[in-house]
């Protein structure tokens, strides 16, 4: 029962500790933790509390939790480490406001203290974890920015006898770094960052060819790198070695065990972006046999959004109009029926059928004959679509192209 004992103890405890403990002012943060530990000991609801389990992670009372975890994180005990960095994911992963509270309340100190916890073997894999979480918002990532050169030196530049999981979560504080075109800046103007991301691809391929591989290493990694492609500077890195270009096609004609689906959208999205430019769809043409048979996989629409985005860079040249239409009969019959097939599909996606008007422009402009028949199917879906001026646009351009005589 509470009574005027209690009342008159509180205002004593007030008293002592007055804006020092309590508020979450940060003025004097040793005299906060200092205070909460103290709290803890003199007034636990049992009589004759025992000593604390130096081994313990007790949270701490209000913001004086992230000064906590983060005073543990540079510990001298290994589990107090580990054990502060396992109750950062859990707070991250339970709501995204832990993360900025984490980084104002402990005075920023708490990225240089999880970056030099990379460093320590029996730490790495879980700092990485906290970073990668810690990676969700703009504002933490932007902070973050200024360490990157330091984690990549420490762990990338070792791919080769760095365990799998490290590469992987690397990897991934890499993509996460990069969204922004500033943080893929940052990265790509990192001396051989580029090209050590490609051929630590390179190595976890020749690794694992001859069973699974790592899908989490694969499809971080080029999602990385087609982050970086954001960045102009990007393609000449990649290309003025066949790092990259050898890599694709190794991945392209791996046969057994079947390549997972969402290590293919990356890589064809990868085509896709090195084909923007003249110089990489001609390094890229080759890869169009191994990328075609992909448009049959209507029914994954992410996929196929990514395959007819690659066939339609790609067949801006006249090497790939050849290629289709003239070199490979098998391939031009199966390309005509998928350009005919597309027009009784309903997709979700509308800009799948855009990228086939644009590969059937492209195809066209080698040979129209085989497309006059969609001529009618054309007019059919300006009536269907005569509220969306894109499509709309781009089936005028496409009966222009069909029905132009020179």
């Amino acid at each position: 029962m509470y009574d005027s004992h209690h009342e008159k103890m509180w205002d004593a405890i007030r008293k002592k500790y007055n804006n020092h403990y309590g508020s979450g002012v940060m003025q004097i943060p040793p005299s906060n933790f200092e205070a909460n530990n103290k709290h803890i000991a003199q007034f636990s609801s049992k009589p004759n509390p025992k000593e604390q389990d130096p081994n313990s992670c007790t949270p701490a009372y209000g913001s004086l939790l992230y000064t906590k975890l983060s005073k543990l994180t540079n510990s001298d005990n290994q589990i107090l480490i580990l054990k502060s960095l396992t109750s950062l994911q859990e707070l991250y992963k339970s709501d995204l406001k832990h993360i900025s509270a984490s980084l104002l309340y402990s005075e920023e100190d708490l990225i240089d203290n999880l970056v030099a916890l990379i460093r320590e073997e029996f730490s790495k894999v879980e700092s990485l974890k906290t970073l990668c979480y810690m990676n969700k918002l703009k504002f933490s990532r932007e902070k973050l920015l200024k360490s990157i050169d330091i984690i990549t030196s420490t762990i990338l530049v070792d791919y080769e006898t760095e365990k799998e999981e490290a590469i992987y979560l690397i990897l991934k504080l890499l993509k996460g770094a990069s969204v922004e075109k500033s943080g893929a800046e940052f990265i790509v103007n990192i001396e051989d960052v580029v090209l050590t991301i490609i051929k630590c691809l390179d190595y976890c391929f020749e690794k694992g060819k001859e069973g699974s591989l790592n899908v989490k290493i694969f499809k971080h990694g080029f999602v990385l790198l087609n982050n970086l492609l954001a960045v102009e500077k990007t393609y000449g890195l990649v290309l003025e070695e066949n790092i990259i270009i050898n890599l694709i096609e190794k991945i392209l004609k791996k046969k057994k065990p079947a390549m997972n689906i969402s290590i293919m959208v990356p890589v064809i999205e990868c085509v896709a972006l090195l084909s923007f430019y003249h110089e990489g769809r001609v390094k890229c043409v080759k890869f169009l046999p191994l990328i075609l048979p992909y448009l049959d996989h209507k029914e994954n629409e992410i996929l196929l959004l990514q395959v007819t985005n690659a066939v339609m860079q790609l067949t801006i040249s006249v090497n790939a109009k050849y290629l289709v239409m003239s070199d490979q009969p098998s391939l031009r019959d199966f390309v005509l029926r998928k350009c005919f097939e597309v027009f009784d599909l309903n997709l979700n996606n509308h800009y799948i059928f855009i990228n086939y008007l644009k590969i059937i422009c492209n195809l066209a402009e080698k040979e129209r004959k085989p497309f006059y028949g969609l001529l009618i199917k054309i007019e059919e879906k300006r009536v269907l679509f005569k509220e969306n001026e894109l499509i709309i646009e781009e089936l005028q351009n496409t009966f222009n192209v069909i029905s132009w005589k020179a």
